[in-house]
């Protein structure tokens, strides 16, 4: 990563930072449940408003010497929920969120400035729609 032009005229002119992730296997556990709450018989697809919730476990993919707050990949906890609903055969929409459990992480990455024991802590939430037509 290489970040120029500074705003503060006492920061170097160009600062490149080089993190190895050195990423791992990752294995993932996902489990989810849609219901169709309203049903339109006549048409192809039937399910008409579906309501959905999930579930998601992921071990940290990154060892903890090569982790980074400029990219902080240690979410494992994840819940989702959302639902689908169709205005008609070939018009949709979508809503979803997912919740991402907090996670601190205490690490020391030698090629990074933050010294022994750096602590990484994130939490984060996802909200997406889409409308689609279906050909």
């Amino acid at each position: 990563m290489t970040a120029t032009n500074p705003s503060n005229p006492i920061a170097p002119s160009q600062v490149t930072v080089s993190i190895p992730f050195n990423w791992k296997d990752q294995a993932v556990i996902a489990v989810g449940l849609s219901y169709a709450v309203l049903q339109e018989q006549s048409w192809n697809n039937h399910d008409r408003l579906v309501l959905r919730l999930g579930y998601n476990h992921c071990n940290n993919q990154v060892p903890n010497e090569t982790l980074s707050p400029l990219a902080p990949l240690i979410l494992e906890n994840h819940v989702t929920s959302g639902f689908g609903f169709l205005f008609s055969e070939n018009w949709a929409f979508d809503l979803g969120a997912i919740y991402a459990f907090k996670k601190n992480v205490t690490h020391t990455n030698p090629s990074l400035p933050f010294g022994p024991n750096s602590n990484d802590s994130i939490s984060a939430y996802y909200v997406y729609n889409t409308v689609s037509y279906r050909f």
